[in-house]
């Protein structure tokens, strides 16, 4: 939030960084550096010990010769045992991060709203809970216009008694799609999406619902560095990533199907 794009990209180089992973602009990053080295700010004797570095790790794993193997089938990527060992690894991930109240599991009974900010990569988490609770959902779109569902929820949110705020963050290697919004537009959506995925629009609504945070629980299905938007919830859970079994597991621990990490 402090720095231009190339400032950071030499700042990265200055700090000892041999190799910067997705830069949000490869040409300004390219130049930056080429810019650096044209005034003097970093030698050539600077760059050739990087990419030898590089270059020797390289050697070290064999890349420089030609190396095909066959490529493997559907079935051998995907067999039994590795589904099997994900589905474990993913559900014992799935961390508590806070509960100041009795709000898991979910109370028999009790009306359910279910908000969706960002889009899932399917439906499991709320069909697994239509299952066992009568849940009315919002849908809000991180790249359409909610003023219409916002309307919606805001009428309707009293009548709850546990609200669901389920957090879908983009996958920030989609920047450039924000790259094609205009001017003042793009610079604040980017201020928010470079890290974490969560537009502008989401990090205002998240704190307009955080008064209810007494009877919300946050299911977080994203990068932990977009947490902090949510400090002021009291109940939230973890699931790190959107797939279909943090989905289901999210949903299981909700229901006390399964128990959850407490961090």
């Amino acid at each position: 939030n402090h720095f231009s794009d190339e400032e950071i990209v030499l700042k990265a180089f200055l700090a000892g960084n041999d190799m910067l992973l997705m830069p949000q602009d490869f040409p300004k990053a390219y130049q930056a550096i080429r810019a650096a080295l044209t005034s003097g700010k970093i030698t050539e004797k600077d760059i050739d010990e990087r990419v030898y570095k590089i270059l020797q790790l390289k050697e070290k794993v064999h890349l420089p010769h030609q190396r095909t193997i066959d490529i493997p089938s559907s079935r051998q990527l995907h067999s039994s045992s590795a589904e099997k060992l994900k589905k474990a690894l993913y559900q014992n991930a799935i961390s508590l991060v806070r509960k100041n109240k009795q709000l898991i599991p979910l109370p028999a009974g009790d009306s359910i709203g279910y908000i969706q900010l960002g889009e899932a990569s399917s439906n499991h988490c709320l069909e697994k809970l239509k299952e066992s609770f009568t849940v009315d959902s919002f849908l809000f779109s991180s790249i359409q216009d909610n003023t219409l569902e916002e309307k919606r929820l805001f009428e309707q949110l009293d009548n709850y008694s546990i609200i669901i705020l389920a957090v879908y963050p983009a996958d920030p290697r989609r920047i450039a799609e924000i790259r094609l919004l205009n001017g003042k537009h793009q610079k604040n959506e980017l201020s928010h999406f470079r890290v974490h995925g969560i537009s502008e629009s989401f990090v205002h609504l998240s704190h307009a619902l955080a008064k209810y945070h007494r009877r919300m629980i946050v299911t977080f299905f994203g990068n932990p560095f977009g947490l902090h938007f949510f400090d002021e919830y009291s109940t939230m859970l973890m699931a790190y990533e959107d797939d279909v079994d943090t989905q289901y597991g999210v949903a299981e621990v909700l229901i006390k199907q399964i128990q959850s990490q407490k961090q």
